[in-house]
Parts: C-alpha cells; structure tokens; sequence
C-alpha cells in the first residue's frame, strides 16, 4: 500500500476524488428519475453512462430497440447531463462555438447569460441522417453538482428550415418553464 500511495501523490488522490466521487454519487443516486414530463409526455429512463466527469442520462417515449432487437432511433430524445468539471458559462460558451463552428450545422444559436446557456442547432438532412434534425439545450451551473443540461432532440421529416425554427423556439421556452429536475 506504501508503494502505491507513493506513485500516487495526495494532490492527484484529492483531484480523482473530486471527480469520482461526485459522479458515483449521481450514477448510484435514487433521487435519479425513471421517468420525466416534458411537453404533456411520459419519458421513460433508457440508457446512463458516465464518461470521465460527465453522466449522461436517455428518455425516451419509445423503446430504442425494434421487433428484431435493431436499434430504432426515436423521433424524441430528451437528454440530461450532469458535468462535475468546474468551468464557468462563459468557457463553455466558448468551447460550444468553436465546436459547432467545426461541424457542418445548417442553423446555429448559442446564447448565454451568467446563469445558463441555450442552444439550438439544426442538422441539414445528409447520408448518415435523411432527415432534417433539431438539438435545443438549455445548461446551468449547479453549486453543488457541476453543470447540468437538459437537451431535446427531435427528427424534422417533410419540413423546412423555417418551420424546424419555429418549433425549436417553442421547445426552447419549454425548455426554459419545465418542471424538469435540475438536480440529482
């Protein structure tokens, strides 16, 4: 044990700690909901995953797997992230429009006050996605759990760019007055 704490200094213990520990405490959390009310409709917990100091949660109003066990992407994705990394608004802000400016995004809008951050981006249709598609987040930084999103995906078919608009302000407000939990 003496070996191993010397390889490992006590600074880096406290780091890994205070990355660790926080996601083990959302991953392993029941205060985690199952299930969550957005736009008067039920969305079923389908998938969790922690990478590195990020959790990310998946509901869904339909089961992602088909009759013949194929992965079916649902129409409707509600996405909840928690990140223990200590940043502020503004650097995430930032780290987003260098992104966003990187990859080919039909519509970008990204905005952000002290408090929180939205975003909304449109996804031309393309060879790997046929359809028009539309991401609107809205962010946070928690004092006690790190930053926390919550994004909604939904698939545009036989639509345009204006009207993708129009309805992704409309989720963006909802977004904005939602009852949705902010905190594990």
């Amino acid at each position: 044990m003496n070996g191993y704490l010397n390889v490992i200094s006590k600074n880096n213990l406290i780091k890994l700690g205070s990355l660790v520990l926080p996601l083990f405490m959302v991953a392993c959390s029941s205060n985690i909901p199952t299930q969550v009310e957005f736009q008067q409709q039920n969305y079923q917990l389908v998938h969790q995953q922690i990478l590195g100091g990020m959790a990310h949660f998946v509901y869904t109003t339909h089961p992602l797997v088909g009759q013949n066990n194929e992965f079916k992407r649902p129409e409707q994705l509600l996405d909840w992230f928690v990140d223990t990394q200590k940043m502020s608004i503004e650097k995430r802000f930032n780290i987003r429009q260098n992104f966003f400016q990187k990859h080919h995004t039909k519509w970008l809008k990204l905005s952000y006050s002290p408090q929180q951050i939205t975003s909304v981006v449109i996804y031309q249709p393309s060879q790997q996605l046929p359809f028009w598609q539309a991401d609107i987040s809205l962010g946070k930084n928690l004092p006690s759990r790190g930053f926390v999103q919550w994004q909604y995906s939904f698939k545009g078919h036989n639509t345009n760019l204006i009207k993708l608009l129009w309805q992704s302000d409309n989720v963006l407000q909802q977004l904005k007055n939602s009852p949705l939990p902010w905190s594990p």
